[in-house]
């Protein structure tokens, strides 16, 4: 069995380059300048598809609601949002979180607090002696 030598200078190793100093399409000199009421996604302008219709869902009542009949991909998202999250179940939690967020918007996340800061007991020192001085 012959196997392959090994490079055995630092010249062979390295690996060609495909493109000239600074023509890469990462380098930082094809970067574009970030302007103002310029834009920049060329997709077309889109708005929420699902939120509204989640909104709608849920101010219809359930005979509303199960006569409906949807007509884009976007209404059968929502609506199998909405479902979801009025059959509830552990699996299901996820689709009851979506239709929450999306109605009411997305609740702060409490911070919990366990140890003072120092900060704080310094402050409390300066008017403990702040208090004594007058």
């Amino acid at each position: 069995m012959s196997e392959t030598p090994h490079p055995t200078t630092p010249a062979e190793s390295v690996v060609r380059q495909k493109y000239a100093r600074g023509q890469h399409p990462n380098s930082r000199a094809n970067l574009i300048l970030f302007e103002p009421g310029v834009v920049t996604n060329h997709n077309g302008e889109r708005g929420p598809y699902i939120t509204p219709r989640i909104q709608r869902f849920l101010g219809m009542t359930l005979e509303e609601l199960e006569a409906f009949k949807p007509q884009t991909v976007a209404d059968v998202v929502a609506l199998t949002y909405v479902k979801e999250a009025m059959v509830g179940g552990v699996l299901l939690w996820r689709g009851r979180q979506e239709v929450l967020e999306r109605a009411d918007g997305k609740v702060p996340d409490k911070i919990e607090v366990r140890d003072e800061p120092p900060a704080v007991g310094a402050i409390r020192e300066l008017q403990t002696k702040l208090r004594l001085v007058k």
